[in-house]
């Protein structure tokens, strides 16, 4: 999936009933992002991304990506029983018509990131909340809902930048996505 506003371009993949940020550049740029614009090529679109996306500039230039950019609106009829907020809302989802797959929620029913469960599905996902680890993830997409949950992180400012101090669960996301950039996950 790619969006363009004539000011930035995004290009994602779609994973596990979400997306995972492929590229992202400013247009405005002297010189054509070169190794950026590979991953989206007809010889690169086919492979997994090597290259993490800066998602710093989706925040530095205000930009949000909204509900409908992650998932159609037919799915939006499904609600979670305990929840009350659709398959779009959740970090991952196994089957988009059974809620019992759904795991993790981040988002509010508007598409906004809500800012009290977000860092409970980071802490859920990296260790334990309060004695309780998330299961029924697969191993191959912990790293997409790694991935999908720092988008919502950096969108809202909480990812640790230069001179800026966040909370260690933030901190914590920041180091496992180090960590797997090295282990080239």
């Amino acid at each position: 999936m790619a969006v363009c506003d004539g000011i930035l371009f995004f290009a994602a993949d779609i994973v596990d009933g979400g997306w995972s940020p492929r590229v992202v550049f400013d247009l405005a740029q002297e010189e054509a992002p070169v190794d950026a614009l590979w991953w989206v090529s007809m010889d690169g679109v086919h492979r997994p991304c090597e290259m993490p996306a800066d998602l710093s500039l989706l925040g530095q230039l205000g930009a949000v990506l909204s509900a409908e950019d992650t998932a159609g609106a037919d799915q939006d009829a499904l609600l979670h029983p305990k929840y009350q907020i659709p398959a779009r809302c959740f970090a991952y989802v196994g089957n988009p018509s059974k809620t019992s797959t759904w795991k993790l929620p981040y988002l509010l029913a508007d598409g906004s990131t809500d800012l009290k469960r977000l860092p409970k599905a980071i802490q859920s996902l990296s260790s334990n909340y309060r004695g309780a680890k998330v299961g029924g993830i697969p191993d191959e997409a912990i790293p997409h809902v790694f991935r999908r949950l720092a988008g919502a992180a950096t969108a809202e400012g909480k990812v640790p930048a230069s001179g800026v101090t966040v909370a260690p669960t933030y901190q914590m996301l920041a180091d496992i996505l180090q960590q797997m950039e090295l282990a080239g996950v």
